[in-house]
């Protein structure tokens, strides 16, 4: 009887190539930067996206997030969901025309700062870069151009209407007199003895 060796390290590498496939297929680690936290309309959100938005905002705001309340710290994941989607959807603006309000918003900023040498020690003292900063701008500057397009402000009614409007609502602008008083000052000679 011979034993054949092949067949079995075939069968082996199988059941090996198996059990990895399913061990994979298993419950992702949610404490892994690669975990999807939030995921829709093709926008996928990892802890590490997750992790990067809340040190972003820990250090912009000079707070210790876990010293937030659960609720101020959901509002927070919720936000970074939200600027996802806005900032998915702004991919479809003029990047031109961004990328030069975005080098006009920076010279502005760096107009604000004395030197060179000031402005290094300050991203030295924000613990960032100037990409960094950059990239924070490009995407603030998309989701206010698409907020804009979106939903242009509203623009100032007919005079005729707000005319017609103060004729027919007299009452609210027929108010009766009022004093509001926050401090009473009482004038008292230099020599009273008070």
């Amino acid at each position: 009887m011979r034993f054949h060796f092949l067949p079995w390290l075939r069968c082996g590498l199988v059941a090996f190539i198996g059990a990895a496939m399913l061990s994979s297929c298993g419950p992702p680690d949610s404490k892994s930067s690669r975990f999807v936290v939030a995921e829709g309309k093709g926008v996928k959100i990892t802890r590490g996206d997750m992790d990067a938005y809340r040190a972003r905002f820990s250090k912009l705001r000079e707070v210790q997030l876990d010293q937030l309340p659960p609720s101020k710290q959901a509002q927070i994941a919720q936000k970074c969901v939200v600027e996802q989607l806005l900032l998915q959807e702004a991919g479809s603006l003029d990047q031109q025309a961004i990328s030069l309000k975005v080098e006009a918003r920076m010279a502005e900023l760096r107009a604000r700062v004395p030197s060179e040498e000031n402005f290094q020690a300050l991203l030295l003292r924000l613990k960032t870069t100037k990409e960094q900063i950059k990239k924070e701008l490009t995407q603030e500057i998309l989701i206010e151009e698409l907020l804009k397009t979106k939903f242009p402000p509203p623009g100032s009614p007919p005079t005729a209407v707000v005319e017609k409007y103060y004729r027919d609502h007299p009452d609210e602008w027929n108010l009766p007199p009022t004093v509001r008083v926050s401090h009473v000052l009482v004038f008292v000679p230099r020599e009273a003895d008070v």
